[in-house]
């Protein structure tokens, strides 16, 4: 380009587009900076003159002057703008080389400071993005460290709510434990009472009915007596109708025997069997009086038995659900004791769990802190990395100020100067926005 730089200033781009494709091409080869056969192709095809095989190795033979199947940038440029070795080697290369080095110098100093310091800024960006990303991720975890946390107090609440529930249920169970007791105890006594009336019911009802037994016995017998006593009467008065028949007919002599025997009967005194037939009737209706008083007696004693025992089977049977009731409440009474220590453990449990989540939020908002502090410090040194850049462009504006003076001076090599200065126009591009030169 300083041999023909009128001619190829228009086309500074696209000869630093092809410095650019050979370089990237070249650093691929242990050595050398000319291309093979495939890396030519390669070459060829980026700039948009893709070529067939054929057609490829017949522009490789155009393009390679010296004839060592290798290509160089100049020969593909000579080739390119149709020029030929010697006016090429013979075309004039500007003024001062001392001072084409001294610029080359400057600029290479601007370059080196300018990529440490771009290389600064990218490891300070990503560091500071990292950290940013680990600031988010701590303020993401104190944010559900926090849920956590009010979610455990709220079940901590909740179980130290069920825990005094429980406690006050076992209470009440034990309360109606000792209730159900007492009335089992009450029932045992009531029924002890009931069966001991029931004995003596029927006691005093065996004892009735013997009584009964007994006065039965006693007018039966005197009821015989007074059968007898009728029957002895009853026979004498058929004697005597006999007798009167016999004494009114028949032979004298039957009749005076009938009539003989009738007078003696007559004769006999009549008022001891009249007087003890009464006595008897008196002593049968009495006996029959006692007896009904006695049946009276012993079926009010029945009844008073049946009643007894229906009230001790009763008895028996409340003291039965009393027991029944009082084991209900005594295994209510330990299943809520049961729940109520669960309760208690669970509400410890979640005492515990409360105050590590607590923990766990304190932590992750110390994290937090810590990670702000990080990210604040990861910031400062981004900023002190732009700052470093102030002093890059300082050396970057030397180095331009020095090729301007290069470049008013005659003869000097423009091509160089523009390489120079599209280098570090080419830094200049991944500065940040603010440092760039307007």
């Amino acid at each position: 380009m300083n041999g023909f730089y009128d001619e190829m200033l228009p086309h500074g781009e696209f000869l630093w587009k092809c410095v650019q494709l050979m370089n990237s091409l070249a650093k691929k080869r242990s050595k050398g900076n000319e291309l093979d056969e495939f890396e030519a192709h390669q070459f060829l095809e980026k700039l948009g003159e893709t070529l067939t095989v054929k057609e490829m190795r017949a522009r490789l033979a155009e393009i390679d002057i010296d004839n060592n199947h290798q290509v160089a940038l100049i020969e593909y440029l000579m080739q390119k703008f149709n020029k030929g070795v010697q006016q090429t080697v013979t075309s004039p290369q500007g003024g001062s080389k001392e001072e084409i080095k001294q610029a080359q110098a400057m600029v290479d100093e601007a370059q080196v400071s300018l990529e440490e310091v771009l290389r600064q800024l990218e490891l300070q960006k990503e560091a500071l993005m990292e950290q940013k990303r680990a600031e988010d991720a701590s303020r993401a975890a104190k944010d559900e460290a926090d849920a956590a946390e009010s979610i455990a107090k709220d079940k901590e609440s909740a179980s130290h709510r069920a825990a005094q529930a429980a406690s006050a249920a076992a209470a009440e169970a034990t309360s109606a434990h000792q209730v159900a007791t007492h009335k089992a105890e009450e029932a045992k006594e009531s029924e002890a009472h009931s069966r001991a009336k029931e004995a003596e019911s029927q006691a005093a009802a065996a004892i009735s009915k013997q009584a009964e037994d007994e006065a039965a016995s006693a007018a039966e017998e005197q009821r015989v007596a007074l059968a007898e006593l009728k029957a002895l009467e009853e026979a004498k008065a058929n004697k005597i109708e006999e007798l009167t028949v016999k004494s009114e007919s028949g032979a004298v002599v039957q009749r005076g025997r009938a009539k003989a025997e009738l007078e003696q009967l007559k004769a006999e005194d009549s008022l001891p069997l009249r007087r003890a037939k009464i006595n008897q009737e008196a002593a049968v209706r009495r006996l029959e009086k006692a007896l009904a008083r006695a049946a009276q007696e012993a079926a009010k004693a029945l009844s008073a038995a049946t009643i007894a025992t229906s009230s001790a089977n009763i008895a028996t049977e409340t003291r039965k659900q009393a027991e029944a009731a009082a084991q209900k409440a005594e295994e209510s009474a330990e299943a809520a004791a049961q729940s109520a220590r669960t309760a208690a453990q669970a509400a410890h449990s979640a005492s515990m769990a409360a105050s590590a989540a607590a923990g766990a939020a304190k932590a992750a908002a110390a994290a937090v802190e810590e990670a702000a502090n990080k990210t604040k410090q990861a910031e400062e040194a981004a900023r002190q990395c732009e700052l470093a850049v102030d002093d890059c462009q300082r050396k970057v504006q030397s180095a331009i100020e020095y090729l301007e003076v290069v470049k008013q001076k005659p003869g000097a090599g423009m091509g160089d100067i523009w390489f120079m200065e599209r280098e570090l126009q080419e830094k200049q591009k991944y500065l940040p926005q603010s440092k760039q030169r307007k």
